[in-house]
């Protein structure tokens, strides 16, 4: 645009500036936005913190345990099953031959 209409000013899709604030401000096809890096970074720490709380509150709960372990006693026996049948056997076999 800018090479085949030649306008009084470039016309840009955006521009970037960084304040000394810390503050960026974005031009995007004449509309300004302007960004707080520190004050989104600090609101975006403080909902981590809140996440990894709210994890370990998850992860503590005595109901989440108790169903994992159900699970995994559940899902032992077949996947040992499987682990010993003849089929991977044969599969480990081929695969030691081949390498």
């Amino acid at each position: 645009f800018n090479d085949i209409v030649l306008p009084d000013r470039p016309v840009y899709l955006f521009k970037l500036f960084e304040k000394d604030s810390g503050v960026v401000q974005i031009e995007l096809l004449g509309e300004t936005l302007a960004v707080d890096i520190p004050a989104v970074k600090n609101r975006a720490d403080s909902y981590l913190l809140v996440a990894k709380q709210k994890l370990q509150e998850v992860k503590s709960d005595p109901r989440l345990i108790e169903e994992v372990a159900n699970v995994k006693k559940v899902m032992q026996e077949p996947w040992n099953a499987w682990w010993e049948s003849e089929k991977v056997r044969a599969v480990h076999q081929w695969v030691k031959e081949r390498i």
